[in-house]
């Protein structure tokens, strides 16, 4: 399985890049792609 470069970015880049996107277009776009954004997005969102 190859991974995607986007998938190695640390997590503080992709909270970086969530920051610029609504809540909304965050669940959208990223809750589902993998099991670690998924995650984060649970984390973040939550509190």
């Amino acid at each position: 399985m190859s991974v995607s470069s986007f998938e190695i970015l640390p997590d503080d880049i992709l909270y970086e890049i969530f920051g610029y996107l609504s809540p909304v277009d965050v669940l959208r776009s990223f809750f589902s792609l993998t099991k670690r954004l998924s995650n984060m997005i649970i984390n973040e969102y939550l509190w």
